[in-house]
């Protein structure tokens, strides 16, 4: 944990040639330094990370008829690709931003997810138990903001029914 002004201070650490040192914050992306050496007796100082603010996505899930569907989770997944290679500073930063990125729609459906690492996405949405409608594709190039990334659930059948023992 960091204070007001961003400086944290850490006890007891075991002497060690290469430590990495990484902070993160769920609305930015992590920051990495690597080869930290720690040496006996040795107090390092200086270390310096920058949060930066990432991308992020927002829109609105949508009912079959336009309405705004509150309370809806949806679920923003980033995937390798040619481009977006996953390496390790990938899987750190993935790890950290708690991937996949979550969240619920608020009263007119509306959704906003922050800190998305650059890279290739999909959205999804689930709400009352529907499934929502195909995946949405998206793209982030550093910190962009991709705007109107609406989800429309379709019009569909409704199973009911009740679940029983063998007993």
């Amino acid at each position: 944990m960091t204070d007001a002004w961003g400086r944290f201070h850490v006890v007891g650490v075991p002497p060690h040639p290469a430590y990495r040192v990484v902070a993160s914050h769920p609305d930015y992306l992590p920051a990495l330094v690597s080869d930290v050496q720690v040496d006996t007796g040795q107090r390092v100082e200086g270390i310096e990370l920058a949060l930066e603010s990432g991308g992020s996505v927002r829109g609105t899930v949508y009912d079959d008829i336009g309405v705004g569907l509150p309370n809806a989770r949806v679920q923003v997944h980033w995937h390798a690709s040619p481009e977006y290679p996953r390496d390790e500073w990938t899987e750190i930063r993935l790890d950290r931003n708690r991937a996949p990125w979550s969240t619920l729609s608020d009263n007119q459906g509306r959704y906003e997810i922050h800190g998305l690492l650059p890279g290739a996405y999909t959205v999804s949405a689930h709400h009352d138990g529907r499934i929502g409608p195909e995946l949405v594709s998206f793209k982030i190039d550093g910190a962009e903001k991709q705007d109107n990334v609406h989800i429309q659930f379709p019009s569909g059948e409704v199973l009911r029914g009740r679940l029983l023992d063998h007993a």
